[in-house]
């Protein structure tokens, strides 16, 4: 319990995190990126309606979330990966 929330030498994550900590971290990020995603289309959709130029803006907008969403799950996806690597038997 004492070893709880302290970071391990080369780690950006606590080390031994129980598994409710776990699911509520993997929660945040998940709706972080969702936020992020559908926040550049409102934003052009605001846009849009203030210059009158309709689609135009609230199209890129969406495309730019969608976008940069994929590419955040992606960066998730790839340090949950290396993370639960098993070491190589030699």
């Amino acid at each position: 319990m004492a070893d709880q929330g302290k970071f391990e030498e080369g780690k950006s994550e606590p080390a031994g995190l129980s598994p409710t900590a776990r699911a509520s971290q993997l929660a945040s990020e998940c709706l972080t990126v969702a936020i992020s995603m559908v926040v550049p289309g409102l934003l052009a959709l605001w846009a849009d309606n203030q210059l009158g130029t309709n689609p135009v803006l609230t199209i890129i907008g969406f495309m730019l979330g969608f976008a940069y969403g994929v590419w955040r799950l992606s960066q998730l996806g790839k340090r949950r990966s290396t993370k639960n690597k098993l070491p190589k038997d030699n």
